[in-house]
């Protein structure tokens, strides 16, 4: 905005449209911010401009398709960011709910006691399988450092076997 207000208050020195529209600095920055850029009424100015000064119409047309321009790939990014965001959330979802049905085949299988509840004897059973541990490190668990914690994970529980 800031060398396109320069040129364009030279310009219109003298000029009824500069009197009414880019007088200073502030006034041709306000001018082009709402009218070259948010494109508020745009064609009135336009028309005004043209009339009298057609080559600074030109200026400010080239300034309107700049400024719609980076606005338009401002945009764009923020989509794109967006978009990437949501698929690499919904990938992460779906590698998690296929690996609770990897991991809920091998553990009704491990179930020895039919409780549906992990003990430590199956809980180790399950670390030593190695589609449980395939399956864990496909979601970025470390199957042998959890072999580390099964007493802290196990803490409360009765019989160590």
């Amino acid at each position: 905005i800031y060398v396109f207000s320069i040129t364009i208050t030279q310009l219109t020195q003298g000029t009824e449209v500069g009197r009414l529209h880019f007088a200073n600095m502030p006034d041709t920055a306000y001018t082009l911010l709402l009218r070259g850029t948010l494109l508020d009424n745009v064609e009135e100015l336009m028309n005004e401009m043209r009339a009298e000064t057609p080559f600074v119409a030109a200026i400010f047309m080239i300034f309107v398709f700049v400024a719609a321009l980076t606005i338009m790939n401002m945009l764009i990014g923020v989509l794109c960011e967006v978009v990437g965001a949501v698929a690499a959330g919904e990938k992460e979802e779906m590698t998690i709910q296929f690996v609770k049905q990897r991991l809920r085949g091998i553990i009704f299988g491990l179930d020895t006691d039919g409780d549906q509840v992990i003990s430590r004897k199956e809980f180790i059973g399950l670390l030593q399988d190695s589609e449980a541990v395939r399956a864990l490190h496909d979601v970025g668990v470390d199957a042998a450092g959890l072999v580390d914690f099964v007493d802290i994970i196990f803490e409360g529980e009765s019989g160590h076997d």
